[in-house]
């Protein structure tokens, strides 16, 4: 019994201790606060009312959803497929452009596709003559029969190693596919290439006979390559110029630099001149077989050959987007309708329209659209999908309208026949509402329109640096009735900047708030006005 009664006291004792302890705490946090003074500031002063937020606007009424085709400038009519009133499905052709040329020029793409198909095959079935190509021992060369590789075989009697040299036709602009009429690439029988008087060498060949890939790297030890000019611009003509090239020499061109042949020996680079290319010749070049082919000769065939079909490949790629691009501007030529509807404009053959007007506009049948501007200050507040209302000049007629288009860009001033408060220092962006029940409206009819935003309020900005997030409230301390901070939940909408953010309700413009962040930031913290005039 003696020990209950002191455990019970032991127990007494402590709680009284705790309970100590506590008020003390208390006592001293309460103490603490009171001893804290925030300085709080006019909202009016902080920020700024949004009196450029009218929540309103004017419109006009359109017929419907339609298609208006313009004349194109660069191309010349040939039909009007429809006339006014005419009812038109999706793909219907409502007018041709003449398409001769254009026909033409798409079939030029087709042929120059079909010609580098070829150039791929021939060159892809000499690449696989070389890669079973069985090697022979090369022969240890003459102590005699000077080494010097910039003198090659350069008699005149080239002619007779060619097999019909009539047909060797003198090359305008030697490029990475002109055919060499003779030789393998090697320093003792190097390429021959003929060229006019007034011939070039593009940088793409120059690159390829110095053994560079795509990237500009130098991956073998490169061609040799004559460039001849004849008289006559025939293989039998007396030689006025000869220069020979070594790949291994050359600098890595830029493919579209060309180089006269006649200043191949100073390689002065021209300028690219826009002239058509010759068209290259597709059969494969003869190897010479009587002594054979030695490895080391077999893997630079290879590696040259590889190197042309990359270039080849590459041309293939480029021609397939020219003929893709022809195919379009040919596909232009028929102009179909991009919808279901009702001619409800349509120009003729006698009497074209100004450019600025359209020769024949395509209306739908259904519902009824309201076109219009906001302001800036407004646009964040307008969304796709949203509803808003409007009451028509001329009948009064009520409507509603949802929200189908909001433009990015701001309009000009002439870009639409009704504007909003015209404000020249506002930017304004055009929108595009559907009006499901349109009974009573009258097409191109002015309306004045309620933009409905956040709660009905305009609101007010306020700096950001004044409200806090909290998950997904936002909060500000604001200075209550008692004289204190208190912590209120406001709504916030969009930023005007990175500076402030829109209040729609929590606070209003006449409380005071404190700034959210450090000692004072508490609930019960006593309070003291504060302005920056108080600073000076």
């Amino acid at each position: 019994m003696e020990k209950g009664k002191k455990i019970l006291k032991a127990v007494i004792i402590t709680l009284i201790i705790i309970a100590l302890i506590g008020g003390g705490v208390g006592y001293y946090i309460n103490y603490s606060n009171q001893q804290l003074v925030a300085k709080v500031m006019s909202v009016s002063n902080l920020g700024y009312e949004d009196y450029e937020s009218s929540g309103t606007t004017t419109g006009s009424i359109k017929s419907n959803k339609s298609q208006s085709i313009y004349l194109d400038d660069d191309m010349t009519l040939k039909e009007v497929n429809v006339k006014q009133g005419d009812t038109v499905k999706a793909g219907d052709v409502l007018l041709t452009y003449e398409s001769e040329m254009l026909q033409i020029n798409v079939q030029e793409k087709q042929l120059q596709i079909t010609n580098t198909a070829t150039q791929i095959k021939n060159k892809e079935a000499e690449l696989q003559k070389f890669k079973t190509m069985t090697p022979v021992t090369p022969k240890e060369p003459e102590p005699d029969t000077p080494d010097n590789p910039d003198t090659p075989d350069d008699n005149d009697d080239i002619a007779g190693k060619v097999e019909n040299p009539e047909k060797v036709v003198a090359i305008g602009t030697v490029n990475a596919i002109s055919q060499s009429y003779y030789g393998d690439g090697s320093s003792k029988n190097p390429y021959r290439f003929l060229c006019t008087e007034d011939g070039y060498v593009t940088g793409e060949l120059f690159n390829t006979l110095g053994g560079y890939n795509d990237e500009g790297e130098q991956v073998n030890d490169g061609k040799y390559a004559v460039f001849e000019i004849r008289e006559g611009d025939v293989l039998t003509g007396t030689k006025l110029e000869n220069t020979t090239i070594d790949g291994s020499m050359l600098p890595y061109m830029k493919k579209k630099d060309k180089v006269s042949v006649k200043l191949l020996t100073t390689m002065v680079t021209e300028a690219v001149i826009d002239e058509p290319e010759e068209e290259p010749d597709n059969e494969p070049e003869e190897e010479p077989q009587e002594e054979g082919y030695t490895q080391q000769d077999i893997n630079d065939k290879i590696n040259s050959i590889n190197s042309e079909l990359r270039q080849l490949n590459l041309a293939q790629k480029e021609n397939q987007v020219d003929l893709e691009t022809a195919q379009k501007e040919l596909d232009k030529a028929n102009v179909k309708a991009e919808m279901d509807g009702i001619v409800v404009t349509c120009g003729n053959m006698d009497e074209l329209p100004s450019s600025d007007r359209p020769m024949i506009v395509i209306s739908d049948a259904a519902g009824m659209y309201v076109t219009g501007t906001v302001s800036e200050f407004d646009y964040n507040d307008l969304k796709v999908g949203q509803v808003i209302s409007g009451n028509t000049w001329e009948t009064g007629t009520y409507f509603t309208a949802k929200i189908t288009d909001i433009s990015t860009y701001p309009s000009n001033s002439n870009d639409n026949d009704y504007y909003g408060p015209g404000n020249s220092n506002t930017s304004y962006y055009p929108f595009t509402a559907y009006i499901e029940d349109a009974s009573g409206l009258n097409n191109g009819e002015g309306a004045d329109i309620t933009l409905k935003n956040n709660e009905g309020n305009k609101g007010f900005y306020l700096p950001k640096a004044y409200v806090r997030k909290d998950g997904n409230t936002y909060y500000c301390f604001v200075r209550n009735d008692e004289g204190v901070l208190e912590k209120r939940k406001v709504s916030v909408g969009q930023s005007s900047d990175s500076y402030y953010v829109k209040i729609y309700s929590g606070i209003t413009m006449d409380d005071y708030v404190a700034f959210p962040y450090g000692d004072t930031a508490k609930e019960g913290v006593k309070c003291e006005e504060y302005s920056y005039d108080m600073d000076f």
